[in-house]
This record gives C-alpha cells, sequence and structure tokens, in this order.
C-alpha cells in the first residue's frame, strides 16, 4: 500500500469490521457466532491487504539497506 488512497480503504475494512463484530458481540445481529459470507469476503480482503503492506514494507526496507551499503 504505498499511496494514501490504499491506506484510507484499509482502515475503512478495519473500522467496519471492528464495528460490526461489536453490534453481534451485544446481539445486534442474530447467529452472532457464525461468519456470513460478507464476514468472510472482509477478512479475506484484509489478510490480501496486509499481505500487500508487509511486501511493500519489506521491498522499501531492502531498498534502504542496498542504498546505504551502496553509500558505505
Amino acid at each position: 500500500m504505498s499511496n494514501n488512497n490504499g491506506f484510507e480503504n484499509f482502515s475503512t475494512q478495519i473500522i467496519d469490521m471492528l464495528v460490526d463484530t461489536t453490534l453481534k458481540k451485544h446481539g445486534a445481529k442474530l447467529d452472532a457466532e457464525k461468519l456470513d459470507s460478507q464476514d468472510k469476503e472482509r477478512i479475506r480482503n484484509l489478510v490480501e491487504s496486509l499481505k500487500q503492506s508487509v511486501d511493500d514494507l519489506t521491498r522499501v526496507r531492502k531498498e534502504e539497506g542496498n542504498q546505504e551499503k551502496e553509500k558505505g
């Protein structure tokens, strides 16, 4: 997630999931123990977003390390 739009999308997904979880915890929906297909899809999307963030961070750190080696 190298751009701000990706970060905002990721933040929105996390907030939506937290709100839904809280509502379910307090009995706002029936079958609070079960994940519906929408919740499963949100979790998949969050995991993919996290994977992408980790990959991007790893790439940036590796590039920074290579630049420092070239200087030193």
